[in-house]
Formats: C-alpha cells, structure tokens, sequence
C-alpha cells in the first residue's frame, strides 16, 4: 500500500463530534493553503530521497511533525475534562508522554512512496478561527483521496490541529481510544500505557 494511502487509513477509524473551539488566533486562509503547501513539499521531497535510509527518515519525519503538529493543544483535546483536574506532576508527565506517543507513532509510517500528487483545492473557516485546507491526494489506479487539514494559529504560528478523510477524524480517533481506557483506568492506566508505547515506539524509532 502506497505511503500516502496508508497514512489516511490509518486516520480513517471513527468520528464522533468534538470540540476543538479552544480560544486561539483568528487563521487566514490564503496563510494556510500556503502553509499545508509547504508541509507537503518538505514531507514529499523528504520521503523521495532515496539516498536517506528508512529509520533515519522516520527520525527527520519525527522533526518535521514536531515543528509542525499542536501536540500540546492535541493532547489536552484528547483527553478532556479530565486534564484539568490532574495534578502539576500528571500534566507534566502526560504532557511529554504524549508528544513522544503522538510524534513517534505518525512518523513510524515512513515507507515506501511512489510520487502521489498533493493537490491543494480549497481553504473555508473551521469553527470561529481555524482554516480546514482541503487536498486531492492522487493514488494510481484509485480516485484521488480527499483530505482537510485543520490549521490553527497559536502564539502567531500556525499549526497542524487534525487531519479529516471522509468526515474521519485523527483527533476524534485518539479521543477515543484515550476515553476507553480513562473510563476503565484513570489516569494512572493512560500514564502506564503511554509509559509502555512510547517505550517500544522509541526503541523502534532508535533501531
């Protein structure tokens, strides 16, 4: 399976509503047509070059996400009302748990890629201030794949807030995986199985 297509299926599991109307900057949308453009160059120009290997693309891709994704403002969504009521030492331990978890386990899926298109269609408002960027993904011998970029401005930058195929939501996705085993184990059991995924994700990420 071509690396694009894997990286929207793997975004494509369930959807259910969510709000991400967290107070943030007002995004123009030209700025973020032009900001999804530039995300896409630098992603597709990195995974063409056949001169990197596969773990050492994997760890640039991890930079690329890192610079590029609201991790912090994804990891408070994802696990909702219950963030604020954890202790200083719970979010901060959360807090880098999930960058790490997050980060890791979308670079992992640098592999193999054939020069899919990345065709930027349009840009509308997404709540009071995001910008969704809409783009055609071309896939060979499959209609081309369409995917929203939900851009948010935070501190004057913008970021990369949620990825949508379908109505499908990556942030909606986590949230509930993230609530299901809240429900079960609070947060000590979301601590502990962070613990042990972005253990086995760095060792893969390191290897």
């Amino acid at each position: 399976m071509k690396l694009l297509t894997k990286i929207t299926m793997f975004f494509m599991i369930g959807l259910m509503p969510i709000n991400l109307a967290h107070a943030a900057e007002k995004t123009d949308l030209d700025n973020a047509k032009i900001y999804v453009t530039t995300i896409s160059k630098q992603t597709i120009t990195l995974l063409q070059d056949e001169s990197i290997a596969a773990s050492d693309k994997m760890n640039k891709m991890y930079a690329v996400l890192e610079d590029t994704m609201a991790y912090d403002v994804i990891g408070r969504i994802v696990l909702g009302k219950p963030y604020r009521g954890l202790t200083d030492d719970q979010k901060s331990e959360y807090d880098v748990l999930f960058k790490e978890y997050l980060l890791t386990k979308y670079s992992s899926l640098v592999g193999s890629y054939n020069g899919q298109d990345v065709e930027i269609t349009k840009s509308v408002r997404a709540g009071k201030a995001d910008a969704m960027v809409f783009t055609k993904i071309g896939v060979p011998g499959q209609e081309g794949i369409v995917v929203g970029w939900r851009i948010r401005t935070i501190k004057g930058e913008m970021k990369l807030l949620d990825v949508k195929i379908a109505d499908l939501s990556m942030v909606q996705t986590e949230r509930d995986q993230f609530q299901n085993v809240y429900q079960n184990h609070k947060i000590d059991g979301i601590l502990k199985a962070l613990r042990s995924l972005t253990e086995k994700m760095q060792a893969k990420r390191q290897s």
